[in-house]
């Protein structure tokens, strides 16, 4: 499967340490409101008309606090890889249901704990489930968040 469009872009300012830098700097929730973030992603705006969307910049703003792709990996499956505790499983029950609001500050801390942990993800995929979630459109990205999430969390349970 080839990669994203816009992850492929990310990871053209993944060679731009200053470009990165600058962007950690920028709240995600306001992202798409601060000059900063808009000079970093005018070069996208070429190949997807940005118009109101919020989605790209909050992405670019998270990933320049964690610039671990890793294809193929879904953020709910990246987080599952942290390891199950009860405070985890409470930041990851925010998640799953908070107003887009919110959303960009619950997932700048996922992201941050992620780091922590040295566990990237794919940030097409999140892309495009942020989009979905921006513009309503169903199914809810976050439902295949909690399946995931839960399912390998069954899975790791050990057997009697």
């Amino acid at each position: 499967m080839p990669e994203h469009p816009f992850a492929n872009y990310l990871l053209g300012l993944k060679a731009r340490p200053r470009a990165l830098a600058e962007l950690r700097r920028v709240a995600p929730a306001t992202a798409h409101e601060d000059v900063t973030a808009i000079k970093h992603l005018a070069g996208w705006a070429g190949e997807s008309a940005l118009g109101p969307l919020r989605s790209p910049f909050v992405v670019a703003v998270l990933f320049a606090y964690h610039p671990a792709h890793e294809p193929l990996v879904p953020f709910a499956e990246a987080v599952r890889r942290l390891g199950r505790d009860e405070a985890l499983d409470r930041r990851m029950e925010r998640l799953l249901v908070a107003e887009w609001s919110v959303l960009p500050e619950l997932l700048r801390q996922m992201v941050r704990r992620l780091k922590t942990a040295d566990q990237g993800f794919d940030y097409g995929y999140l892309f495009a489930d942020l989009e979905r979630i921006e513009t309503r459109r169903n199914p809810d990205p976050r439902i295949a968040w909690a399946r995931t999430y839960y399912r390998l969390a069954k899975a790791d349970q050990p057997t009697k």
